[in-house]
Order: structure tokens, then C-alpha cells, then sequence
């Protein structure tokens, strides 16, 4: 929505002449049905020839939260005023708080932006350059403050860094797709995601795996629709399943898992739903007797699992899995309270086998998604096919 935004006033600042729009704000940030971000109400602003400014006169054009102290003051203004809004709308979308509530006098108000340097705080944004691209467009210069152009080229930089937690990911996104917040799956991902990491193509039963968790249909009023990874869903799929590639002892034998493993061996599995929201798990769950349960994606904390389940009294209780990558799986014990379980080096299957007895695991929730996938047997030719047998952990011999 921040980039949306930001393409949108780049166009109004690259028109010749140019209109700086002078009111800009969340509620004139209008979103339309396919989710994109359209800016609207130009009842205020201004035209005016490029690389000149504008007198702002005897009435203050804008909305005193979002107002630079240039417009404040009553001094003439140029583009960048619009720069400085924009630095207020992206705090906002940050941080999901409304600037200044505290302050309840317009000209103690103006005192404190104008001749204090006054802003919003920041210390609660945890990536420096998003912090910093904050600063630099609540500027007290208006010529210290960046054109949109560059605010553009900088947030698909800091997209990437939001989204992908990831180190090798991350570079894989910059390097692979730059400046974009999707790409087509069959021509553009899968390609560059298999040369970028060196891999073997899926299997087809894998593939089917990955489109389940990393695929979004993309529709518009324009486009057929198309299957794409979004920059979000494909970081997600990292803190979910990666690494992309673990190399690790198996019987005295050392073999290369890849991420194409882990999600297979997790989707064959009857107990796991995928991306379902808390409701939804809680109505798969309530007609199913006690012990039932599934396995989710957490829809609060990324890159953790969430078991919901029937407690022996009928109620359903829902319990966080976290998942770090190569440190493996951990939780809390329903039965010993504050104790640990962990288990570093084992499948998702594995440590769930771990937390039956804890949490009166027995019976599988059925009305999984991924059971279309497994539905038809898959005939084993030889070493290196796999077997959708739920009791089978890896590689079929």
C-alpha cells in the first residue's frame, strides 16, 4: 500500500506541469476491489510549473496531523510538502497508530512541529531503513527530503526486507525479481528458484505441495486469471519450511534435505490443514470427538505451527509450535507447566509423535485441503520415489 501510494504521487509530481496534491492522508487513500491503492480528493491541490513553488496565502491548505511546518509557517512550498504527508501515511501503515494524540491545541500543535522538530516516535520500527526513509520525509528541509522516485526505489528494497526474513532469500528476491511485489509462478519463479538454489525440479506430488502453500491466484479487470508468488507468501513459506537446503547426518550417511522434502513430508499428513484461520479449525473441530485434532499454520506469529484440538472436557484448546529453521521445533508442556519440549533435529510428524501422549493427540481432523493432492495411490518404480504411506518418514528403499 506504501509503494501503491508512492507510485500514485510520483505521477503527480512527474507531470508537467506538476500537481502537488496538499492534503495528503489515510482517508484519502482510497482502496479499490482488487486491493490496490488509489489516491484521491484533489479539492486542494495545486498546479504549478516544475521547480517552482507555490504561496501558500491566507488560508492553510490541509489537514493540521499531516501538515509540514513549511505550510504551518505560512511560506511558500514546492512538491516536497507532499513528501512530508507521505513520511506521516507511512509511520501510520507501520505502525498502525494515529500520529499526536495527545495533542489537543492547534497552536501548541504548530510550536511543537515547527520549532521543536516534533515527530511521531519510531523506536518501536525495528528495520533501520524503513526508519530512516521515515526520517528523511518529515524532514524540517524540505530540500533534505527525497522525491518520490527515490522513495519508490528505496521501498522495494525495504519491501524485501519486510517480507523475507530469510538471508539467503532475501538476496534471492532482490537478485532474481527487483521491484517486484509478484511474479508468475510457472515462467518466472519456479525457473529462478531452481537455478538460484541448485536444485533438481519437484516431483509432481512436491509441486502440487508448493502451489498449495505459495500460490495465489492473481485476477484484475484486465488480466485472465493467473497463478503468481507473492513477495509475502514466499517469505512466509521460508520461515514455515526452510531452510531452502539442510545438509544433515542420517545413519551415518550424509544427505541434503531440501525445502521440497519438508513441505511434502507435512502435506501428506491427514492431521495437517495448512493456511486455515483459528474459526475455521474451530469448525472442522467442534462435531469431532475428543483426542481429534489438526495441525495449522499459525495465523498470529509467522513461521509458527498451531495444533488445535478436542480437550478430553469437549472444549478446543489451541497451542503454538514454534519453528526456527534448523534449531528445530519447540513448545510448552500442556501436562508440566513451563517445561521445554524441543526436539532439534526431527520432522514436523516426528515431533508431533513427541506431544501425543502431552496433549491426548489421537485422532486426525479429516477435511484437509491437501487430501485432493494424495488422493490417487502414486505407483513406486524404485529407489527415490515416494510413497504417500503416512507411516513412511522419508525416502521409500
Amino acid at each position: 500500500m506504501a509503494k501503491e501510494t508512492a507510485i500514485g504521487m510520483a505521477w503527480l509530481h512527474g507531470a508537467d506541469p506538476q500537481i502537488v496534491h496538499r492534503d495528503l492522508k489515510p482517508s484519502n487513500l482510497l482502496v479499490d476491489k482488487h486491493g490496490q491503492v488509489k489516491v484521491c480528493d484533489f479539492g486542494l491541490s495545486a498546479i504549478k510549473p516544475m521547480h517552482e513553488k507555490l504561496e501558500v496565502g491566507s488560508t492553510i491548505p490541509g489537514t493540521p496531523l499531516w501538515m509540514p511546518p513549511e505550510v504551518m509557517m505560512g511560506r511558500q512550498v514546492s512538491e516536497k510538502a507532499d513528501v512530508y504527508s507521505y513520511g506521516m501515511v507511512l509511520w501510520e501503515i507501520t505502525t498502525q497508530q494515529i500520529p499526536f494524540p495527545e495533542m489537543k491545541s492547534f497552536p501548541k500543535f504548530r510550536q511543537a512541529v515547527c520549532l521543536n522538530n516534533t515527530r511521531p516516535p519510531t523506536e518501536s520500527i525495528e528495520l533501520e531503513s524503513l526508519r530512516d526513509l521515515i526520517h528523511e520525509c518529515w524532514h524540517r528541509e524540505a530540500t533534505s527530503r527525497p522525491s518520490f522516485s527515490e522513495i519508490i526505489r528505496k521501498l522495494d528494497a525495504i519491501l524485501v526486507d519486510c517480507a523475507i526474513k530469510d538471508a539467503k532469500g532475501r538476496l534471492f528476491w532482490a537478485e532474481e525479481h527487483p521491484g517486484k511485489e509478484f511474479v508468475l509462478f510457472e515462467k518466472e519463479f519456479l525457473p529462478s528458484f531452481l537455478r538460484y538454489f541448485e536444485l533438481n525440479s519437484p516431483e509432481p506430488l512436491e509441486l502440487e505441495c508448493l502451489k498449495a502453500l505459495a500460490v495465489t491466484e492473481y485476477k484484475d479487470s484486465i488480466m485472465k486469471p493467473v497463478d503468481v508468488v507473492r513477495i509475502e507468501d514466499f517469505g512466509n513459506l521460508l520461515e514455515n519450511f526452510g531452510p531452502v537446503t539442510l545438509t544433515r547426518e542420517r545413519k551415518n550417511v550424509s544427505e541434503t534435505v531440501t525445502i521440497f522434502d519438508r513441505m511434502y513430508r507435512t502435506c501428506k499428513h491427514q492431521w495437517f490443514h495448512g493456511d486455515v484461520s483459528k474459526t475455521e479449525a474451530e469448525r472442522l473441530l467442534r462435531p469431532q470427538r475428543a483426542g481429534t485434532y489438526l495441525v495449522r499454520l499459525s495465523s498470529t506469529v509467522s513461521g509458527c505451527f498451531t495444533i488445535s484440538r478436542v480437550t478430553r472436557s469437549k472444549g478446543i484448546h489451541h497451542h503454538r509450535i514454534d519453528y526456527r529453521g534448523e534449531e528445530g521445533f519447540s513448545t510448552r508442556s500442556i501436562v508440566t507447566r513451563g517445561q521445554v519440549i524441543s526436539a532439534p533435529n526431527k520432522s514436523l510428524r516426528s515431533f508431533i509423535n513427541l506431544l501425543k501422549e502431552d496433549m491426548n493427540l489421537e485422532h486426525a481432523c479429516p477435511g484437509s485441503k491437501f487430501r485432493v493432492i494424495f488422493a490417487k495411490p502414486v505407483v513406486v518404480d524404485g529407489p527415490g520415489q515416494y510413497d504417500i504411506d503416512d507411516n513412511e518418514e522419508f525416502f521409500v528403499d
